[in-house]
């Protein structure tokens, strides 16, 4: 009997121990190009434009809901102006949840006065931002890190995203940094495309591809710009292209992973603020 006993612990012990667990979790709502305007009525009241309105709605579902995280890619207001992105400050400020903003091509315009430092000082004097500036990077866990890139030029507005060297420079000091854990990276340009648009390529899309080729760390990637939803593997790594919040439309992640960081599975799902 107990011989039987002890094969019988020893067939559990060996099929649990084959069992992926995934014993730690991560909820990510992203958000991205929600192109907030502003406008007002003859006596100076704002209206409640649809940009307006469908980032309040995502708001309140998401704090109905049990995210852990939220993101927002880039594109936060439609011009670059101070009235915009003060309005998109104080109504993401409602989240209940810690929040990352991040920059597009619409979000800073140097010949309107509103530089990568005047956004940022913006959007946190009105909210509880969690990004001061890009890049940078969160450490979520011992096994999981978030880092948001920028891509942006301020200088010279247009849609092509590019990662100047210092930047990626910064990136790969970050990887080897954190090599044995899992990475997720957050920004506004994708460097695969959801769909081909010639006038929005990341210019330099294949040198930030070979240098992400030097590590294991890099699980996923999630951008918006094109408006487009998709997920896209390539080479180990999910691309994941979130939509426009103009449609009303953002992107859950759900995270999993075990203690050791080794598995990893991360999946999508649409979700709709209309």
């Amino acid at each position: 009997m107990r011989k039987l006993f002890g094969i019988f612990v020893f067939i559990l012990f060996f099929a649990l121990s084959n069992t992926p667990v995934f014993a730690k979790s991560t909820k990510v709502v992203v958000m991205s190009d929600v192109h907030i305007k502003v406008s007002q009525d003859k006596n100076g009241n704002y209206l409640m434009t649809p940009s307006i309105r469908n980032l309040k709605n995502a708001v309140k579902d998401i704090n109905d809901s049990d995210f852990n995280y939220a993101v927002f890619t880039g594109d936060c207001v439609d011009v670059a102006n101070k009235e915009s992105i003060a309005m998109f400050s104080k109504i993401i400020n409602a989240l209940k949840k810690p929040y990352f903003v991040l920059i597009g091509n619409h979000d800073v315009a140097q010949v309107l006065g509103v530089d990568k430092k005047k956004f940022f000082s913006i959007v946190n004097r009105f909210s509880k931002n969690k990004t001061r500036k890009v890049p940078s990077l969160k450490v979520i866990d011992s096994n999981l890190v978030f880092i948001f890139m920028d891509g942006v030029n301020q200088f010279i507005p247009g849609n092509k995203g590019y990662f100047r060297e210092k930047e990626l420079i910064w990136l790969e000091k970050k990887l080897k940094r954190y090599s044995k854990r899992n990475v997720v990276l957050f920004q506004h340009y994708p460097l695969v495309e959801p769909f081909d648009y010639k006038s929005h390529k990341t210019v330099n899309a294949d040198e930030y591809l070979t240098l992400l080729k030097r590590h294991k760390n890099v699980k996923a990637i999630v951008s918006g710009h094109y408006h487009g939803e998709g997920d896209i593997m390539q080479d180990d790594i999910l691309h994941i292209s979130v939509p426009t919040l103009l449609n009303g439309q953002y992107k859950e992640l759900d995270i999993d992973y075990d203690v050791f960081g080794k598995d990893f599975v991360i999946r999508t799902k649409m979700h709709n603020a209309i």
